[in-house]
């Protein structure tokens, strides 16, 4: 209600603080215990994919099942690994699939669900940003495994979504006292070197532009001394 009203800064009263650390000890510390478990299951299904993805037992023109079922994938890796090893990564990498699948798909839920509540506050929140773009990331990393598309930047969303996945876990830790401190650390530092980055940026952009255009002249000047030399 406060939030919702405006008086944010209510929430840092000693009284309402009591009032929130006593409704996490109740039963908010277990909620979050069990969505940070159900993301550590997430997260090591996402670290398999990518692990997989390295081996590369498809192609864009081949499925996973024409490959190891022939054994003409064009990766030397694959190639040395026996068929039952190839069968079980197989496996693998179908159960990953579905399993990103299926959190993607409770995780658009809950994030819907999120915007119906907070409305405009949802869209400040740059935590949720970084979570759409982990969702959109992780489906273009397995869907090619299911129909031959976006295969092109599959790598590319592989490293994004592993990045993105440990990234949150990091944001997910925050809420915990032992941790959490360090954390918001982090992120304070990281806003304040982006920003410093921001104003910094002007002058990088001015010495490279300088630097570019004096070499380029200095080459070409070089260019034609030596030419008249010959």
């Amino acid at each position: 209600a406060m939030v919702a009203h405006g008086r944010v800064q209510l929430l840092a009263h000693p009284l309402s603080q009591k009032y929130l650390q006593m409704k996490w000890n109740s039963y908010g510390k277990y909620f979050h215990l069990a969505n940070l478990l159900f993301y550590c299951i997430f997260l090591a299904f996402v670290t398999l994919h990518a692990y997989l993805q390295m081996l590369k037992p498809y192609n864009a023109s081949n499925t996973i099942y024409d490959d190891v079922a022939s054994g003409n994938s064009t990766n030397s890796t694959w190639q040395n690994i026996d068929p039952k090893t190839q069968f079980e990564s197989w496996i693998a990498l179908y159960t990953s699939t579905v399993a990103i699948l299926i959190y993607n798909f409770i995780g658009l839920i809950r994030e819907m669900c999120n915007i119906k509540e907070q409305k405009c506050h949802y869209i400040m929140d740059p935590s949720n940003f970084v979570s759409w773009m982990l969702y959109i990331s992780s489906v273009l990393m397995v869907l090619p495994c299911i129909y031959p598309i976006y295969d092109n930047i599959q790598y590319s969303a592989a490293s994004i979504t592993v990045f993105l996945s440990w990234f949150n876990l990091l944001l997910l830790l925050q809420r915990f006292d032992q941790v959490g401190i360090y954390v918001v650390m982090f992120l304070e530092i990281l806003q304040t070197l982006i920003k410093v980055l921001m104003v910094f940026s002007i002058l990088i952009i001015a010495f490279g532009l300088s630097f570019y255009v004096l070499m380029s002249k200095v080459g070409h000047a070089l260019m034609v001394f030596i030419a008249i030399l010959h």
